[in-house]
């Protein structure tokens, strides 16, 4: 699936940053991780990269430890933030169940929800990548965030979780 609203995205990421094609000649394409993820027992979530952000291609994540889903009484939300800019903004406290240390660590220009399969949402999300060489060079960033309502008798939102994020860098 390609989310109409990734590629303006993208290209506003080529206007906002003022790259050309002659700044960035053989840029290789790159994923880095940075900053960590919180969840509530266990070990963190995290955001992998399937594939690299490689012009004219798509850029695959993935989300580790995706959280269960739905029941009766409950509903996880995972969405994919993205954006142009490294950020460190705390989640507040929602409730006595949220997790200590739980930080949204970019910007959240794009938040593209993770769509309900039936029996789980999606654990990846492909981001397509123009063939645009005035990209090359250009750095995004990713984080999964995973929203936790409580159904019972009303839905309440209890929690955040968040995963780790990572800097892609468009490139060769």
């Amino acid at each position: 699936m390609k989310p109409p609203r990734l590629r303006p995205f993208l290209l506003g990421l080529l206007a906002a940053t003022g790259l050309h094609a002659t700044a960035a000649t053989g840029q290789n394409a790159s994923f880095t991780n940075y900053g960590s993820g919180c969840g509530s027992g266990g070990p963190p979530p995290l955001i992998q990269a399937l594939t690299l952000p490689v012009l004219g291609s798509q850029m695959t994540v993935r989300y580790v430890a995706l959280p269960a889903g739905q029941s009766p009484v409950s509903v996880d939300w995972p969405v994919l933030i993205m954006g142009i800019a490294q950020t460190s903004t705390p989640v507040p406290p929602l409730s006595p169940f949220q997790p200590a240390n739980c930080t949204i660590l970019t910007s959240p220009d794009v938040v593209d929800p993770m769509m309900w399969l039936g029996s789980s949402y999606e654990s990846q999300r492909s981001i397509p990548i123009p063939n645009n060489t005035g990209l090359a060079g250009a750095q995004f960033h990713l984080q999964f965030a995973d929203i936790y309502f409580r159904c019972q008798p009303s839905c309440e939102l209890q929690i955040i979780r968040v995963t780790n994020a990572g800097t892609a860098t468009i490139g060769f």
